[in-house]
């Protein structure tokens, strides 16, 4: 890799290089053993987050959580009343929807939720869903019934 770098005419910080590690923290990650996770002490923020009282704050929240939506199953369903605050036509209202999901979501992502990495030489499993305002999709390996996540997908269909 250091190779890559020198022909690429990039330089290395030797302060900020990690050798022959099992894990490694990497863009707010934790890479190793087969696994990616968010970094606990990035998620343990989340755990007292306030709940928003405007649509800035909404955004921000979003925004937080929306970085870590490949980990969280049903992401933008989850999300969906948040992100409706943010339409210019709706007016700022904090009901119980608002409130079920901030709560799901927070409570989702302090659950340590882990993907697995992929392993290239394995059969995968598709498995998709839909609905009328989403489209969803989990790529997993293993037994049909036992398998495990290596990534979650999701976005909101036209008819919102």
């Amino acid at each position: 890799m250091i190779d890559r770098f020198a022909k690429a005419n990039m330089s290395i910080e030797p302060s900020k290089c990690q050798m022959l590690k099992k894990e490694a923290k990497v863009l707010g990650h934790i890479v190793g053993n087969g696994e990616i996770k968010p970094d606990p002490t990035k998620i343990e923020a989340m755990r007292d987050y306030p709940a928003p009282t405007n649509a800035k704050k909404v955004k921000q929240f979003l925004g937080l959580t929306g970085y870590y939506r490949r980990f969280i199953k049903g992401y933008a369903t989850i999300a969906r009343p948040l992100q409706k605050l943010l339409r210019k036509t709706e007016k700022f209202v904090w009901g119980e929807e608002q409130e079920k999901a901030f709560k799901d979501l927070v409570h989702r992502l302090c659950d340590y939720p882990v993907l697995k990495t992929p392993d290239f030489s394995k059969p995968f499993i598709l498995t998709t869903d839909a609905s009328d305002y989403a489209i969803g999709a989990i790529l997993g390996q293993g037994e049909v019934g036992k398998d495990h996540a290596c990534a979650y997908a999701i976005t909101l269909s036209e008819k919102r």
